[in-house]
């Protein structure tokens, strides 16, 4: 809502009134009228200060507000601020004629010295008018909490801390609620927040949880990961935003403190974590038993808990006042037949993992197998279809299975919609899901394999992958390579090159381990890659030469082929043309050697665009002649569609436009039959230029526009973030 400070001298005090009222009567507008919002006893100046901070700043204009000292310098604070920060509006209201301002002079003001109704309306519309519409509120939190007993102490503290640039630690050890509680307060207190981000920790390296922090944010960030931190934590820091790291295991989300209005809470059963050593920490305590009692009453019923206070006072304290193991009890006792208060007080497990063991234990086949197969899945949270595949179940059994493990508090809920669940670390461990690890990482493995068509669902079940890839690796299951190379395609292309160069240097270091120089010449060329991407292209160049030795040593003429392309590719960015164009020679004289006529095709487009860049540009046309005779005689379409574009290009260069778009629609059209949308996206985005050349800015903002729209949805973001800055050129209603 917009808030409005009146500054104005004691005699306009009426007035003041009169304004101050109508302003009231919208429900959107708050006022600050110093009569009514200083009480007795309080600092005048710190209240003044605080009116101040309005969004608004209503100067009312007449001989005694003009001449005192104290409304000059209100307003002046107002305008300074206005003029400097371009936060609070400042606007005259002229009640009685006086010398306006000379700082106001050039500002419009309100003439009420006359018609005070209509004046008021039209400071209210005003108001309204002029007070940006908040932006939406971002919640992307897992589902409340069904059952939240106690607390609340913990979380008034939470509320009174959590301030801007505050740091807050919430550690403990498992099982005593520190996720239900950082839970419970977001969703509780959430409207306090622009924002409130939550980021799963206990496994995610670095990359992973910048990546999703990224993706909630909305944004496309590229660079290495020092650089994605450094941005991440300034779009945090001026944002009133709540960032969630829960679980956190270890040091490396520290990284992500922002700073600035964000606010910070930090669940981990880790209190020596170095980061968090100068910020103040909440230890929870454990239940006291008054709360064990609460919980006992709510989920298995007064009626039943009363008469058995002893026996239940024995269970508490055996259980040792543990949140986690006392709800696991309560729901033992109201869906187990084998289990009542007195039963259990009579033989209580020994410890709270034997506990979980005994409640696992008490479950029908189904559900136990569905719980043994989501521990085999990400810590983080997993897709009910994905654990229910593992378990072999149809849908319908499975959401009967996950009924009844709800129902005992054996899995958290994620988000329903998405039928996304977790499970408690304690319960994960207890659940033992190791006879599914190999069917998991199989399954992953295979959901992989669709990646460029399934994109948003691989994108979802990267925690899966992680741990697919990690037991792939650590077992040296065939399947490795594929489900790694699969994994570094799929993160490069939506832009996690974080996470991708974390793939390529766990299996180029495993590759070195095995002295395998065939697949650690592959990987080192993927690093390569993604260095050049950040603009790191001294150290790029440099994993390449290396690549090129080691295929040197097997002989893998193929491969130095494809290594000095690439070093080419680099060299061309860095401006050594020359250089770049006799590596590019090299490679096709190894490719014809070799009889490598696909690799010949490549050679010759790329020395093309740099023949282009030299301004040699009939020999660029004859390369790329060759390129397109080559890729018709060994059936590349991909390879013939590329090579079109890049003639439309050369063709735009030299003028000859009608020939270009020629060219582009024989790119389309071909696109359409492979279906390939990326190469599409190139083909609009190049068609768009052209017509920009062609002085066509209906055909320039239609082609830019649909490219535009393909790379979000291949979710391209170099590729998006490029177009959308030459729609802005054309004046796109699409651009960004």
């Amino acid at each position: 809502m917009p808030s409005v400070f009146l500054s104005h001298s004691s005699p306009d005090k009426p007035f003041v009134r009169q304004l101050a009222d109508h302003l009231r009567q919208n429900p959107q507008i708050t006022v600050w009228l110093d009569e009514r919002e200083i009480s007795p006893g309080a600092n005048i100046v710190d209240k003044i200060a605080e009116g101040l901070d309005s969004d608004f700043v209503l100067l009312i204009l007449s001989p005694d507000s003009v001449n005192s000292n104290w409304v000059k310098e209100e307003w002046t604070d107002a305008f300074w601020d206005q003029t400097n920060n371009r936060r609070a509006k400042l606007a005259g209201v002229l009640y009685r004629d006086c010398q306006i301002p000379r700082l106001l002079r050039n500002k419009s003001y309100f003439d009420l010295r006359t018609n005070h109704p209509e004046g008021f309306r039209q400071i209210a519309t005003w108001l309204l008018t002029e007070h940006p519409a908040p932006p939406p509120r971002i919640n992307l939190l897992p589902t409340r909490p069904p059952l939240f007993i106690g607390r609340e102490a913990d979380l008034d503290f939470l509320r009174q801390h959590l301030r801007p640039s505050v740091v807050l630690g919430l550690s403990a050890m498992p099982g005593r609620g520190k996720t239900t509680l950082a839970l419970e307060f977001a969703h509780r207190f959430q409207t306090q927040f622009e924002s409130v981000y939550w980021l799963p920790c206990q496994s995610g390296s670095l990359p992973s949880i910048a990546s999703d922090l990224t993706r909630q944010l909305g944004l496309s960030l590229s660079g290495d990961i020092n650089q994605v931190v450094t941005e991440l934590k300034l779009e945090c820091a001026r944002k009133r935003c709540l960032l969630i790291l829960d679980n956190v295991e270890h040091e490396e989300p520290g990284a992500l403190i922002p700073g600035g209005a964000a606010s910070v809470l930090v669940t981990t059963r880790q209190p020596g974590l170095r980061f968090l050593q100068l910020h103040p920490a909440l230890h929870l305590d454990l239940f006291s038993e008054s709360q064990c009692f609460d919980l006992f009453r709510q989920v298995i019923g007064a009626k039943d808990v009363s008469g058995h206070e002893a026996e239940c006072q024995a269970i508490f304290k055996r259980v040792g006042y543990l949140p986690l193991a006392i709800n696991l009890l309560a729901r033992l006792i109201k869906y187990s037949a084998r289990h009542t208060i007195a039963s259990l007080a009579a033989k209580l497990p020994a410890d709270v993992t034997a506990l979980i063991k005994e409640a696992i234990d008490a479950l029908p086949p189904d559900p136990r197998r569905l719980l043994a197969a989501m521990s085999a899945c990400a810590p983080e949270g997993f897709r009910l279809a994905l654990a229910s595949s593992l378990a072999d179940f149809n849908e319908d059994a499975s959401l009967d299975a996950l009924d009844v493990l709800v129902g005992r508090s054996l899995v958290e809920e994620l988000d329903r919609d998405q039928r996304r669940y977790r499970l408690h670390a304690l319960v994960r461990t207890a659940a033992d899901g190791a006879e599914f690890a190999q069917k998991h990482a199989q399954a992953v493995n295979k959901l992989f394999e669709a990646w460029e068509t399934g994109w948003q669902a691989c994108e979802q079940d990267l925690p899966d992958f992680q741990v697919a890839f990690s037991w792939a690796a650590s077992h040296q299951a065939s399947f490795t390579q594929q489900l790694a190379y699969n994994g570094f395609r799929l993160t490069y292309r939506i832009g996690h090159l974080g996470e991708s160069f974390v793939i390529c240097d766990r299996m180029g270091r495993a590759a070195e381990r095995r002295k395998d120089n065939a697949d650690l010449q592959s990987w080192l060329g993927n690093q390569a890659v993604i260095l050049r991407d950040w603009g790191r292209l001294e150290e790029a160049l440099t994993l390449h030469i290396r690549e090129e030795a080691l295929c040197l040593e097997l002989g893998d003429k193929n491969g130095v082929s494809r290594s000095c392309g690439n070093q080419a590719t680099i060299l061309r960015s860095l401006g050594r043309l020359e250089e770049a164009l006799q590596l590019l020679k090299r490679t096709e004289t190894l490719c014809l050697a070799a009889g490598n006529r696909n690799g010949l095709q490549v050679s010759y487009g790329n020395q093309a665009v740099i023949l282009q860049r030299l301004g040699r540009l009939d020999e660029a046309l004859a390369l790329h002649i060759k390129e397109q005779i080559l890729c018709l005689e060994i059936g590349n379409k991909d390879g013939l569609g590329r090579s079109w574009g890049n003639q439309a290009k050369l063709l735009r260069a030299r003028g000859r436009l009608q020939e270009a778009v020629a060219l582009l629609k024989k790119q389309e059209a071909l696109c359409l039959e492979l279906g390939n949308k990326a190469m599409l996206g190139y083909c609009h985005w190049n068609w768009g230029l052209l017509a920009r050349a062609q002085n066509d800015p209906k055909t320039e903002r239609e082609k830019l526009t649909a490219a535009l729209a393909l790379f979000d949805e291949l979710k391209m973001p170099r590729q998006r973030d490029a177009v959308a800055a030459e729609l802005a050129k054309a004046g796109g209603a699409g651009a960004s």
